[in-house]
């Protein structure tokens, strides 16, 4: 038989050296588990980081763009604003001309041999449809609005005085013809 000087009688493994080991082991593991973590929290860290400044980014940019959208939707409510104005001054003009027109079409046709007017029919219905209600100018300012009706009644003063003085040569002109004859 083998005969081994550390034998004794009843011998058993070490109880302590048997529970050390498996300590060893698990430190390895634990420190190893601890590295992985590390690491998946750098990795982790690193992948937020990135997803972080790229949402920063993509909320930097969603302002910007918002500030322009607003700055292009003011824009274009105000040229639409000065669209309708220049729109409705645009219509202000033409039914203006359009009853200055009249007014100049609607003077009496003289007969060149008796003077009298021509269509007298005519022009007793045109004065109702020159008497439209003329619709008032949007002026910017008060010196804009003063301006437009000092013209306005300059133009209807220059009329009246063409017009009576169209009526005097009419009757001087009667007058010559009637001592003429």
């Amino acid at each position: 038989r083998y005969h081994n000087k550390h034998t004794k009688k009843n011998w058993h493994p070490s109880v302590r050296m048997n529970r050390k080991r498996p300590k060893k082991y698990l430190k390895r593991i634990d420190e190893k588990l601890e590295e992985m973590k590390k690491e998946g929290k750098r990795l982790l860290s690193e992948e937020m980081s990135q997803a972080v400044t790229k949402w920063e980014k993509a909320q930097f940019e969603h302002k910007e763009t918002k500030l322009i959208l607003d700055k292009e939707q003011e824009n274009h409510k105000k040229l639409k604003e000065k669209a309708e104005k220049l729109q409705g001054e645009l219509e202000w003009t033409s039914n203006y001309l359009s009853e200055e027109r009249a007014k100049f079409t609607s003077l009496p046709l003289l007969c060149p041999v008796c003077q009298n007017e021509v269509d007298a029919k005519e022009e007793e219905k045109q004065p109702e449809a020159a008497e439209s209600v003329e619709p008032q100018p949007v002026p910017e300012n008060v010196e804009d609005q003063e301006e437009i009706a000092r013209q306005a009644l300059l133009a209807e003063e220059e009329k009246k005085r063409q017009k009576a003085a169209a009526e005097l040569a009419a009757r001087e002109e009667k007058m010559v013809f009637m001592m003429t004859k």
